[in-house]
């Protein structure tokens, strides 16, 4: 079995700044208009609840992951 291939320290400065580019690209007014938007949508049926927590738990990780660096 093979270990997984390590992503070169370019490619995690480049996914980084992708991050960087989404997470700016709205305010923090906005993030939370969307995320409020998305537990309006979540009421709607099973299926809009696993959708609007997906969208919420990218939105959630995004931040997260631009905290630690």
């Amino acid at each position: 079995m093979s270990s997984p291939k390590k992503l070169s320290p370019l490619i995690d400065s480049n996914k980084m700044s992708m991050f960087n580019n989404i997470k700016e690209f709205f305010s923090e007014d906005e993030w939370n208009a969307i995320s409020s938007a998305m537990k309006d949508y979540a009421d709607y049926g099973e299926d809009e609840a696993n959708v609007a927590d997906s969208i919420d738990s990218k939105i959630s990780n995004l931040y997260k992951l631009m905290e630690t660096k």
